[in-house]
């Protein structure tokens, strides 16, 4: 992790983490002083969605994150096999992107405000 200020830790969710970002987060922890860490999980889009993904709670406790975020993300039904395609259209799941802009833009922009772990926010030019 040398370089950065911050982490940001991300998985697509099937139910949980998809197993590599899950282990990366199990095999690299950092300390929140040295690296402060950020969850993010991007998931099914409502009715389908859980709350959080199962593994969230594990995965606080190793990395003491400051936030997790559960983002909506695109389903695309090609990506699917034809038997998840009929389970994601029965409780009313919808194709497409339905991703939320603003509100992700708005998280990103919270992370990149926050200080450093040298005290100060990190300049970008």
């Amino acid at each position: 992790m040398k370089g950065c200020s911050h982490r940001i830790e991300d998985s697509a969710i099937y139910g949980d983490w998809l197993p590599d970002p899950a282990y990366f987060v199990r095999h690299h922890p950092s300390t929140p002083a040295r690296h402060p860490v950020w969850l993010l999980s991007v998931g099914l889009p409502a009715p389908l969605a859980r709350p959080e993904p199962r593994q969230i709670a594990e995965l606080r406790m190793l990395v003491r994150p400051h936030a997790h975020a559960l983002f909506t993300g695109a389903l695309d039904k090609e990506h699917l096999p034809l038997l998840r395609r009929a389970v994601v259209r029965l409780p009313g799941g919808q194709y497409g992107d339905h991703r939320d802009w603003t509100r992700i833009d708005r998280w990103a922009l919270g992370i990149a405000r926050q200080p450093t772990a040298e005290g100060a926010p990190e300049r970008r030019t």
